[in-house]
């Protein structure tokens, strides 16, 4: 009978050897990781051609949005921000003329400020005399309204408990309201859809308690018609909807490919087939982990999917910028910048896409398409400017800080807030000098506001209001 032998245990000398590979096997995985990660930090941008059409366009004396609201003042009132980036979300105030010296220690354009309780980075939206914000206060979403013209709280009502996972540079309070002036509509992730009178008076909320995402979530609703329209992006089953203004009754649903995104929808208007139509132009988040995202357009009305375009790099969260024809998408860490065509069917990532631009995309802030230049803040401490027409660098102006803050343009001028609190003014063209500096010495995450002759910020803990008195 043969007897098997007990294993031995690995001896002293062993042990040291298998340790030593593992530990360097280790490492060598993470030198390699960092090494491709620094490679790819430090390529430099460039610019694609996909259509044989493309070419640079010449920067314009005055934006279209400009000169649309000196015809026809009613379309765009000067007295109004109505929602998240003003205008359609492009950071446009086509009659505004705030002033270029801002700043806490501009004792002389500082009309009044006030201290914003708890935490909340939405940005301000004014109708008339009303000022709307968000807040949370110690787990609880409050929505506040403040005098324009002064700064004193008008009134203050409380939404619900804030519900849900979030990260600390996002917080439950950072989607931005809506208005048509007699309602005001707010969005709170998981705490739900909610309809107010523009006096405080609750109205309607729709529940939404299945939303969840790790990051919290931050989209803002717009205002179609007779309907509210929410993008609610998950972890899973993400779906863009629209609900009735008056009631919050569902009007449609469409499930959307993303497993994250942050993105407010643009309404576009293009020809397709001979004829106008309407697009909801929303950017795309990735489905799963290194899998491409994508851009789309659905029609406003039934939520219909008319084309989506593969190739943003990232969660998609600035908001699409508009032209006429083309809607430019910035989506990504450093990641792609894309020009659209509008107005295609199905998937257009070889009909449609006209240009893009490698390594130039913020990942939270979105740009500003401005008279003829595509004014992009960089995660790289930099405002680049693009020409829209072929993707083009035209130059690039060093900052103080990456922003979370979204640009915003107004009378030939681009206004930047980094996240660290220094805000600046930059003249628009091809130059990109800067014309003013300031420091808020508090974090700005919020995007800046404009109505007639008053600038509008959100700091971390106070809202400000800038005043030009000899601006007319």
């Amino acid at each position: 009978m043969t007897l098997n032998k007990p294993h031995s245990a690995p001896s002293q000398p062993m042990r040291r050897r298998r340790i030593l590979w593992w530990g360097t096997s280790f490492l060598c995985v993470l030198i390699f990781i960092a090494a491709a990660f620094l490679v790819y930090l430090f390529l430099p941008s460039k610019t694609t051609l996909h259509s044989p059409d493309v070419s640079p366009v010449a920067a314009l004396e005055i934006d279209p949005m400009e000169k649309l609201a000196a015809e026809h003042p009613n379309r765009f009132p000067s007295e109004n921000w109505p929602g998240w980036r003003g205008f359609n979300g492009q950071g446009i105030a086509p009659a505004g003329k705030p002033p270029v010296q801002f700043g806490p220690d501009q004792t002389e354009t500082i009309l009044w400020k006030t201290t914003v309780p708890g935490k909340g980075y939405s940005s301000p939206v004014i109708w008339g005399s009303r000022l709307f914000l968000t807040t949370e206060i110690d787990k609880v979403l409050w929505i506040y309204c403040y005098d324009r013209s002064t700064g004193e709280p008008l009134w203050q009502t409380e939404a619900g408990p804030a519900l849900g996972s979030t990260h600390s540079h996002n917080g439950h309070a950072s989607s931005t309201p809506v208005t048509d002036g007699d309602h005001l509509f707010t969005f709170f992730g998981a705490t739900g859809l909610f309809c107010h009178t523009v006096s405080g008076d609750f109205v309607w909320k729709t529940e939404l308690s299945q939303l969840h995402q790790q990051h919290g979530l931050a989209s803002s609703p717009i205002l179609y018609h007779g309907t509210v329209i929410q993008v609610c992006d998950n972890a899973s089953h993400s779906f863009i909807a629209a609900y009735e203004k008056s009631t919050g009754k569902e009007v449609w649903k469409t499930a959307r490919p993303s497993g994250g995104g942050w993105s407010t929808p643009a309404l576009a208007s293009a020809s397709s087939g001979g004829k106008i139509r309407e697009e909801l132009v929303v950017n795309g988040g990735c489905p799963a982990f290194l899998v491409p995202g994508k851009a789309f357009a659905y029609d406003p009305q039934t939520g219909r999917e008319l084309w989506n375009c593969t190739g943003p790099t990232g969660w998609g969260i600035p908001t699409p910028l508009l032209s006429e024809e083309t809607a430019f998408i910035l989506c990504g860490r450093n990641g792609n910048v894309e020009a659209i065509q509008l107005g295609g069917s199905g998937n257009v990532s070889t009909t449609n896409l006209l240009w893009s631009r490698s390594r130039t995309s913020p990942y939270v802030q979105s740009g500003v398409l401005y008279r003829n230049r595509l004014y992009i803040p960089s995660d790289s401490r930099r405002v680049i400017c693009l020409n829209p027409g072929n993707g083009a660098p035209v130059f690039e102006q060093r900052i103080d800080g990456n922003c979370y803050a979204s640009l915003l343009a107004v009378d030939g001028r681009i206004y930047v807030l980094t996240m660290p609190g220094t805000g600046y003014v930059l003249e628009t063209g091809d130059a990109g000098k800067i014309l003013h500096q300031t420091d808020f010495n508090e974090t700005c995450f919020a995007s800046p506001a404009v109505v007639e002759n008053d600038l509008f910020v959100r700091t971390e803990t106070t809202l400000y209001c800038f005043r030009d008195e000899n601006s007319k």
